[in-house]
């Protein structure tokens, strides 16, 4: 089943989120980002600046 809903995994330090979020990429249909919101990884894959440190995502 296809969909355009993202899937945000989060988690504190060494809490697994990063096996979680690479063991549910292996469906074709979902892409992975490691740590879509870090600053110092994200310079540079995005077309637009990362403006903060930390983001608060709502479901909007």
């Amino acid at each position: 089943m296809r969909s355009n809903r993202p899937i945000l995994v989060t988690g504190s330090n060494r809490s697994g989120s990063t096996w979680i979020g690479k063991t549910i990429s292996y469906s074709p249909y979902v892409r992975y980002i490691h740590e879509p919101f870090n600053v110092a990884i994200a310079e540079g894959t995005y077309s637009k600046k990362i403006p903060r440190l930390f983001h608060y995502v709502t479901p909007q």
